[in-house]
Order: structure tokens, then C-alpha cells, then sequence
């Protein structure tokens, strides 16, 4: 399972997974594969003694060859530095496509969310009626910092989402910064491989 966050503004690629079954100590290696001309992105695997994971997509060029392995508690991370190439996710131009917000969603009514590795359908996109924005990643620090009395009493919904957060009711979706957060009932659960944490999947509408 595994995350690749590419930082556009600071020129990188940061990729986090996990893999189960790796004895302690085991040498792990990951590589980039040079693009093929027929190819329409990056990929890399991880290679562990005899073993090699499939090609995993990467989000924007980077350059070939074998990566650096950091090994964080629970997980590995692998960092990337972008290149000025266009990227399977850019427009005519060769810019990177703006990540869309919950109007832009729902003005162009997406019939289809598919997983940008393997390309099986994981949204049934006709159970999600409404897109919605979610606040910043860090609206509450930005609330305590309004809150300069000690008997000023937050709204019930900011202290419920404060405490839960934020989740999708059915039918709806809510749109973040770099992530869309769906309700289960409109997820194609058969095209999603569960394990002890959960899976997480890039897609693109």
C-alpha cells in the first residue's frame, strides 16, 4: 500500500507505504523504470531479496534509476525530485492539471472515478449527488487562534467536528485539498483491497 505526494512547489515527490510480511533487518530497493515510449507517466518498484512489487504510477516525472529507502517506525518513505517533463496528469501545456474543488466537480458531473494504477472503477458516481469543500487541514488551530475570550463558546457543529471530523453522509462527497472523501456506500468495495489499515487509492475523474 502507498501515497505518492508530489510537493509541486517544492520540486519533489514524497512516497509512503507500508509492506507486510518484511522480516527485520531485510534490505529493501526501490527503482524508478526508465520511460518506455508507450508508457504515459513514471513508475517505480520495490525490490526485497527475490521479490519485486508490480510498476506503481507515479503523480509527475522524475528521473530513473534506484531510490534512497528511509525507514520511518511503521512505514518507508521514498523521496523523488520532479523533472520539467509533462506529466500524465498535465494539460496541452505541460502545467499540472489544478486539483478541482467541489464546484468544478460538480459542474462537470464525473461518471466515473477510476484507480490511476490499475484502472478498475472504485466510485459509483451515480450514489454521489453533492460535492462539498472541506475547511482548511488546519481550521482548528485557525478557531483557537480567533478565540481570544475564555468564555467564548464554540457552535455545537464546529465542537462535533472538532471531535469526529468531518465524514461524508450518503449520497454526498467532500473534497479536500489533495484528497475527495466518500461515503462506503458508494464505493466500488470489490475493486478495493482491505488489509489491517486502510487502502489508499490515487484516481482521477
Amino acid at each position: 500500500m502507498y501515497v505518492a505526494e508530489n510537493h509541486e512547489n517544492l520540486h519533489h515527490i514524497l512516497v509512503f507505504f507500508t509492506i507486510t510480511g518484511v522480516k527485520p533487518g531485510a534490505e529493501l530497493q526501490a527503482e524508478v523504470l526508465p520511460l518506455q515510449s508507450s508508457e504515459q507517466g513514471d513508475h517505480f518498484v520495490l525490490k526485497c531479496g527475490s521479490h519485486t512489487s508490480l510498476p506503481l504510477l507515479l503523480p509527475v516525472y522524475t528521473t530513473p534509476g534506484k531510490k534512497e529507502v528511509r525507514a520511518q517506525g511503521t512505514h518507508y518513505e521514498i523521496k523523488l525530485t520532479t523533472t520539467g517533463s509533462a506529466s500524465p496528469f498535465s494539460d496541452i501545456n505541460g502545467q499540472p492539471a489544478p486539483l478541482l474543488d467541489a464546484t468544478q466537480l460538480a459542474s462537470i458531473n464525473p461518471t466515473s472515478f477510476l484507480c490511476a494504477s490499475c484502472t478498475l472503477p472504485l466510485i459509483q458516481s451515480s450514489k454521489v449527488g453533492t460535492y462539498r469543500d472541506l475547511p482548511s487541514e488546519h481550521w482548528e488551530e485557525l478557531v483557537e487562534a480567533w478565540m481570544c475570550h475564555s468564555d467564548q463558546k464554540l457552535h455545537d457543529q464546529v465542537t462535533k467536528h472538532g471531535k469526529r471530523g468531518f465524514w461524508p453522509s450518503p449520497g454526498q462527497a467532500l473534497v479536500g485539498g489533495s484528497y475527495i472523501l466518500f461515503e462506503e456506500s458508494a464505493m466500488n468495495l470489490n475493486n478495493i483491497h482491505m488489509k489491517e489499515e486502510p487502502t489508499v487509492c490515487s484516481f482521477s475523474p
